[in-house]
């Protein structure tokens, strides 16, 4: 992210986007990263239905891999919207982890056809598995794709900081598995 004009805006950003190229349904996403340290900054690792483009969000499912929120570098949260959890009834959950913006951590997701598990450095710390799955608070039946992204300010990013220029959010590696 850099302190730049560009179209009318302030501030570039990155993001890198499976959608079209890899998709795949159920499986283990593995990301390794560190998260920029400036405030204002709104880092995320997510998926996002392949079907988006025809059904629109939420109904396409969104997977929150890990997003680290306002000027909080100790905490970083996993969250699932759907038609039945999105806005104010986002299932969202929150985990303390020291030093994310100075090394590396390992952000996880493990989906099967029962659940989805969201884990860093290896411990589950959430898992979310509604009794009676519906298209309305399951729709994870259907293909996603991989975002990478760091975003600048908004309603999750908070106040950019007036000195800021420039930041980084460093990814080691992206891995996904599958069974076959």
């Amino acid at each position: 992210a850099k302190k730049e004009a560009f179209s009318g805006r302030q501030y570039t950003s990155s993001r890198i986007i499976t959608q079209g190229k890899q998709f795949f349904t159920k499986g283990r996403v593995d990301i390794r990263a560190v998260t920029p340290k400036g405030k204002g900054i709104w880092p995320a690792l997510w998926m996002l239905g392949e079907n988006f483009s025809t059904v629109g969000w939420p109904a396409c499912g969104e997977i929150d891999i890990m997003e680290q929120l306002f000027e909080d570098f100790d905490m970083i949260q996993c969250a699932v919207h759907t038609p039945d959890t999105h806005g104010e009834n986002t299932i969202v959950k929150q985990v303390n982890v020291s030093d994310v913006t100075e090394n590396f951590h390992e952000y996880g997701m493990e989906w099967t056809s029962d659940k989805i598990d969201f884990s860093v450095d290896g411990k589950v710390y959430f898992t979310y598995s509604p009794k009676n799955k519906t298209s309305q608070n399951w729709p994870y039946y259907n293909d996603q794709y991989i975002l990478l992204n760091v975003a600048m300010g908004g309603n999750l990013g908070g106040t950019i900081d007036p000195n800021f220029n420039e930041d980084t959010m460093v990814v080691d590696y992206v891995r996904v598995y599958q069974k076959k």
